[in-house]
């Protein structure tokens, strides 16, 4: 969330976001270990914050990863953190950690495409299968999305 309000800071109050920034910093110079969806948004995070702040939280971002990002290719059918979902560039700062795994995880995503050219969720809810179907539709569309930024990112 912080990182977007400083995507758009001409929206936000200077000292509201500045305490937020503050208070984000804080909680993740704390963390003594991550989870892989909390990662995704320090990724994000990171890259929108100016650059004296996300300097002083991208070597905890950095551990995190390194924890987090699953870097064997037998487990990336199965639901895990793939390298390319928090490296969507190589102009990322995480990239040279990675950048020996990237070329075989590009190979899986375009394995992975489907005949209609989109990519579905590795996940299912096992549960509310009615709503699934639409909410598996939807998730559909934003990987594909996502997947294809990858792709052209990394040409």
């Amino acid at each position: 969330m912080t990182g977007l309000l400083h995507r758009y800071n001409g929206l936000v109050p200077a000292d509201l976001l500045e305490k937020l920034t503050a208070y984000a910093v804080s909680y993740i110079d704390q963390l003594e270990t991550g989870d892989f969806h909390e990662l995704q948004c320090l990724v994000k995070l990171v890259r929108e914050l100016p650059v004296e702040e996300a300097e002083k939280i991208s070597s905890k971002v950095y551990e995190i990863a390194q924890e987090s990002v699953t870097i064997d290719p037998e487990k990336w059918h199965g639901y895990c953190l793939l390298p390319l979902q928090v490296i969507p560039s190589p102009e990322s700062f995480l990239y040279d950690e990675f950048k020996e795994i990237i070329p075989a995880n590009i190979q899986h995503l375009l394995n992975t495409q489907t005949e209609d050219g989109s990519w579905k969720p590795a996940w299912e809810w096992g549960r509310f299968e009615d709503i699934w179907e639409i909410a598996k539709m939807e998730w559909s569309g934003v990987l594909t999305l996502d997947n294809l930024r990858v792709l052209k990112a990394f040409e």
